[in-house]
């Protein structure tokens, strides 16, 4: 149970000191504190999982050369860093960073360039921080251990709740913003459907009324000698009468295409003000994502995403503005 108890103990400290590198390197690229990981918390498990699986799988190469520590450590870090990426895209259809710029990148989720920086990182963490974490988590006393580790388990748990609620919202969030997006495109469309067939009624029936004059002159022409006042007449009338048919039929097609676009309109404006609504809705756990992860993405909501990171951004600027 000791043992236990220092691995866990040793699993926070590290997950802490990564975080710490990560928000020093945040830091050092945007000027400003950024609170990097995946959790709310001043941790990125990440790190605690990488350091602890070189110390226990490469404890026989720890004593020895520094080369085949390092080595050892690319392989087991990039293992646990693509596993990691990987089922976190997986379980919450979003990637979380991306490599794809870097040379020989796999998938996106690990890259020479990073697992080498993996490598150096644990080489000094064996040689030069592990012996004294070590030293020091085991002069404490057992119940102290104890104590101090069921705390930032429960803090630590607690935290990832929060966190996967966060990430559910976000997605429920993206939902309805695609959702709404794709009954505009459909409305949108019914509109122009609309008035291409209203379009295609009217001009089908002023064909009808031309080739019924066309049959009336055409019936008449034999007429025309006996009877040429009377004939130009009903011609005449006949033109009347369709015109007056076609322009009735026309007024009636276009008050029905009037009231179906004018729901349309309607629909897709209010359709608009609740997509307005909620990209200005911030919460905390989702702009502290959105500041963490800088390349996150969604799999399942590409554009519905995008929206809400050029809101998040556009907010962002205007405060620094501000």
């Amino acid at each position: 149970m000791s043992v236990l108890l220092q691995l866990v103990l040793l699993f926070y400290l590290y997950s802490f000191l990564g975080w710490c590198c990560e928000v020093a390197f945040a830091a050092s690229q945007e000027k400003r504190f950024v609170n990097r990981g995946f959790l709310n918390g001043p941790v990125c498990p990440i790190y605690g999982f990488g350091v602890l699986g070189v110390l226990l799988l490469l404890r026989p190469l720890s004593g020895g050369g520094i080369v085949s520590l390092f080595f050892g450590s690319v392989v087991v870090t990039t293992l646990i860093e693509w596993l990691t990426g990987f089922l976190l895209e997986k379980i919450f259809h979003a990637r979380w960073w991306d490599y794809s710029e870097y040379k020989w990148n796999i998938g996106g989720y690990i890259c020479p360039l990073f697992s080498a920086i993996w490598g150096v990182a644990c080489v000094v963490v064996v040689k030069c921080i592990a012996p004294i974490a070590a030293g020091g988590v085991a002069l404490l006393p057992y119940w102290t251990k104890a104590s101090v580790a069921a705390l930032c388990s429960a803090v630590f748990m607690l935290d990832l709740c929060a966190t996967i609620a966060t990430i559910r919202k976000l997605s429920e969030r993206m939902r309805r913003l695609t959702a709404m997006a794709n009954e505009i495109h459909s409305l949108s469309d019914d509109i122009g459907e609309k008035i291409s067939d209203t379009t295609m009624a009217v001009m089908s029936k002023a064909a009808q009324g031309e080739q019924r004059i066309i049959q009336a002159q055409q019936a008449t022409e034999e007429r025309i000698e006996r009877g040429r006042q009377s004939v130009m007449s009903r011609i005449e009338q006949g033109r009347e009468s369709v015109a007056g048919h076609i322009d009735s039929g026309r007024r009636a097609v276009l008050g029905r295409l009037t009231q179906a676009t004018d729901a349309n309109r309607q629909r897709v404006a209010e359709l608009r003000s609740k997509i307005s609504d909620l990209l200005g809705e911030h919460p905390f756990g989702e702009n502290r994502l959105l500041r963490a992860f800088p390349q996150l993405t969604s799999q399942k909501y590409p554009d519905a995403f995008r929206a809400i990171r050029e809101a998040y951004e556009t907010r962002s600027r205007r405060k620094r503005e501000d």
